[in-house]
């Protein structure tokens, strides 16, 4: 395929009229772009050394802008700090006069204060003062009270005792060990086990048919770990309270107490002071199964 307007070697065919007028529009039109291109940078040229002209001048009045406007600055400054001086003179001067005012009124009201805390600590000193006196007689009369009522405590055991004696007491004493009394206890089952083994003592001594004018009751305890009369007072309470059951009692006087006699913690000792009779053999000596 050949190419318009061109100079074909294999055809060896010369070019025509118009290809080369094509050639020559060509040449031409870049002549004047190169023409266009040089006027252009002269006249850049020219402009840059204009527009340097330009910022030389504005650099200059810059200067001079900034160097006022630092004076302006500097004296703003100076208005300021005479301004917060005096301001700050004012506020201490304000200070001290509040601060003159406050301390003033502290020192009234703590005075106040102490004379109210002085007034409270004297009606309180009465008030209690008057507390331990009533107290203090409140005591007396309980202590008589009770002195009088243990005198007369006293004199009846001692007259119970002496009556009995002279009713016909035996001097001497069977002594018997309940086991594993304790402190007591509330159950049914508990309370029938311990009428048996005291029921069991006395039958074996064959002394169910007679009467126990004192018993003595000792709570068998030790010093380190003793749990008082707890015990003793228990069973004077359960054989009082049910003399129907253990006969043998009745009639008679019971008190409790503790020793620290015995091997075993939790039994009971009794002590048991017959009458005498014709019926029955004097005891000579204690009995002792304890």
């Amino acid at each position: 395929m050949k190419k318009r307007g061109a100079f074909n070697r294999e055809t060896r065919e010369d070019p025509t009229p118009i290809g080369l007028s094509g050639w020559l529009f060509t040449d031409l039109l870049l002549g004047l772009l190169i023409v266009f291109a040089a006027g252009a940078v002269v006249i850049s040229a020219g402009d840059d050394s204009h527009d340097a002209e330009e910022l030389k001048y504005s650099e200059k009045d810059f200067k001079e802008i900034e160097k006022k406007n630092a004076e302006e600055i500097e004296e703003i400054e100076q208005e300021y700090a005479a301004a917060v001086e005096e301001v700050e003179e004012k506020n201490a001067e304000a200070i001290e006069e509040i601060e003159k005012k406050n301390a003033e009124a502290i020192e009234e009201i703590e005075q106040e204060n102490a004379a109210a805390v002085e007034e409270i600590e004297q009606k309180y000193a009465a008030a209690v003062e008057e507390v331990e006196d009533k107290n203090a007689e409140e005591i007396r009369k309980i202590e008589q009270k009770n002195a009088e009522a243990i005198e007369e405590i006293e004199k009846r055991n001692v007259a119970e005792i002496t009556e009995l004696k002279k009713r016909g007491i035996e001097q001497n004493y069977y002594c018997l060990r309940i086991e594993n009394v304790g402190v007591g206890s509330s159950e049914a089952r508990f309370k029938e086990e311990i009428r048996q083994k005291i029921n069991r003592k006395l039958t074996d001594k064959n002394l169910q048919d007679r009467k126990v004018g004192i018993a003595l009751l000792f709570a068998v305890t030790t010093r380190e770990n003793g749990t008082g009369t707890a015990g003793s007072t228990w069973l004077k309470e359960e054989i009082e309270d049910n003399t129907s059951i253990y006969d043998t009692f009745t009639g008679s006087v019971i008190r409790p107490f503790l020793t620290y006699t015995g091997p075993d913690v939790g039994d009971i000792l009794m002590n048991l002071y017959f009458w005498s009779g014709s019926e029955y053999q004097l005891l000579t000596e204690d009995q002792k199964d304890c």
